[in-house]
């Protein structure tokens, strides 16, 4: 009796120990980056990592516990090795360049972290590709909103349309699997991103609004192809997905703000008129310096160089939050001092406040 007892033991830890494994194996195992040497620029990505990366479900948060910058990094590699038709074990891969944007002392309060990394990949091969891949990634609160790659030859120029290890049989195919392989990294729904392809000819210019989506069809000089596709939410853009593929269906470009921007109370109790008048009030006693220390003050402006628009933007601590502001320019029949040529007030469209002003000059608006 205690002899079955044992085996009985035996084979449910048999048991326990396969299944383990079993998990192990599909969630792709544990990815962790090697951390950034002391004192260097650079980081060499080992064979060991590319295979992780390459094994890893993308589904899966694995990478929740890392801090921003080994979060950031594994982000980037997740997309170079699951998102991109690209063999990452072809190249060596090292981060070039990695570094964050430092925050003014209190807006950590209000804008989360933005890491920007670089990497250069160099094909282990010459003989199968002799141009070298430079990949760039803006990661801002745990979110990738941009990448770019470009590829250069041996002398370093930059090589246009360059076919890079082509796995669609068409244009169209290459988008949707970019769209399907990019919603799994990213967690975010692109099921209504990819039925706007649904009978649309995407050799040809294309353009199209819905009380909820613009969805914009670009084609380029060089034979890139732009797709653009803006979340409406009680009539105005709130966030924006924009992928650059060329001609091959390789991705070049992404630029992403989904996962940053929500809309906000969308209440509207200030009218155009009202706008208009809380911006020639503010006028009255707005002034500028000149770099001599002089004083520019005392603006007039006519009613017909007065211009208003709705829109929606952020602000301090709703930076992400979008709510909807007039925008009052307000231009000089001359340019003033300092080549200023106008007024700018932004106002939240619910209260009246002033959010933003300054004056607007050859390099834009000046505050």
């Amino acid at each position: 009796m205690k002899k079955q007892l044992q085996l009985i033991i035996i084979a449910l830890v048999l048991v326990i120990a396969v299944a383990l494994c079993t998990l192990f194996v599909a969630f792709g195992g544990f990815f962790v980056l090697p951390a950034k040497p002391k004192n260097s620029n650079t980081l060499s990505i080992d064979s060991q990592v590319i295979d992780d990366v390459l094994s890893l479900d993308p589904r899966q948060d694995a990478q929740s516990k890392l801090d921003p910058r080994q979060d950031a990094q594994s982000k980037a590699m997740n997309f170079m090795g699951n998102v991109l038709p690209l063999d990452l074990s072809k190249y060596n891969v090292t981060l070039e360049h990695e570094s964050s944007v430092e925050l003014p002392e209190g807006w950590s309060d209000y804008y989360k972290q933005r890491i920007n990394l670089r990497y250069l990949l160099v094909p282990v091969d010459r003989s199968v590709s002799s141009n070298d891949l430079r990949v760039f990634f803006e990661v801002e609160g745990g979110a990738i909103i941009s990448y770019h790659m470009d590829s250069r030859n041996a002398q370093g120029e930059i090589q246009p349309n360059v076919t890079l290890n082509p796995q669609y049989d068409s244009l169209f195919d290459a988008v949707t699997v970019f769209l399907e392989r990019y919603q799994i990294l990213t967690k975010l729904d692109s099921s209504d991103l990819i039925a706007t392809l649904n009978g649309v000819d995407i050799t040809k210019n294309y353009d199209i609004s819905t009380e909820n989506l613009k969805f914009t069809i670009q084609w380029g000089n060089d034979k890139s192809l732009f797709f653009g596709w803006t979340y409406i939410d009680s009539g105005f853009d709130i966030s924006t997905l924009v992928v650059t593929f060329n001609e091959y269906g390789f991705v070049i470009s992404v630029r992403d703000n989904r996962a940053l921007f929500v809309i906000g109370d969308t209440t509207i109790n200030i009218s155009e008129a009202q706008a208009i008048a809380v911006a020639l009030d503010f006028l009255r006693s707005y002034s500028y310096k000149m770099s001599d220390g002089s004083i520019v003050k005392d603006f007039t402006v006519k009613s017909e160089n007065i211009m208003a628009s709705l829109s929606v933007m952020g602000y301090r601590e709703f930076y992400y939050e979008r709510k909807p502001v007039w925008t009052v320019n307000m231009f000089f029949d001359e340019p003033g001092p300092g080549r200023v040529y106008g007024i700018m007030v932004i106002i939240f469209a619910s209260d009246g406040e002033i959010v933003k002003h300054g004056h607007l000059g050859p390099m834009g608006l000046y505050q």
